[in-house]
């Protein structure tokens, strides 16, 4: 149940929004007049509302994404960039480096921090050339 959830609005992925606007079809359909008609009334007298928020999640919106930039670069860049990594990174002295493996050492070194900033680690996307690209997803299949 989606109690007060009657009225709202969502950014964020693609996927998870199309998700989301199915279970509300399903939970909103059929919505009885007097509150189709009291959503129009408070969106009618407040006009500005949306555009006074957009400060606040904008703000929200850059914390968060320099927080997950600097943990690629601690988690990441830094470790990997210049290096040889079956030398130089001790996980692949004995694990072959090609762009899945690395792939998945990335989720595994950035699953736990991304964790801990509120957020869960959907996928990863190594792209090691214009024609070459390994692609893992991060969280358990959903069957």
């Amino acid at each position: 149940c989606l109690g007060g959830f009657r009225l709202a609005f969502a950014v964020g992925a693609e996927p998870l929004i199309t998700a989301l606007r199915q279970l509300k079809g399903v939970v909103d359909f059929n919505q009885s007049l007097a509150l189709q008609q009291g959503a129009i009334a408070a969106l009618s007298q407040a006009p500005d509302w949306p555009q006074q928020l957009q400060p606040v999640y904008r703000e929200r919106r850059d914390r968060t994404l320099a927080a997950l930039q600097q943990l690629v670069d601690d988690q990441v860049v830094e470790p990997f960039d210049h290096t040889f990594l079956n030398k130089d990174v001790p996980f692949f002295s004995s694990c072959v480096p090609t762009a899945e493996n690395i792939a998945l050492h990335i989720a595994d070194r950035l699953k736990a921090p991304v964790a801990e900033l509120g957020a869960s680690l959907h996928k990863i996307r190594l792209q090691e050339s214009p024609n070459n690209a390994a692609e893992i997803y991060a969280e358990p299949a959903q069957v």
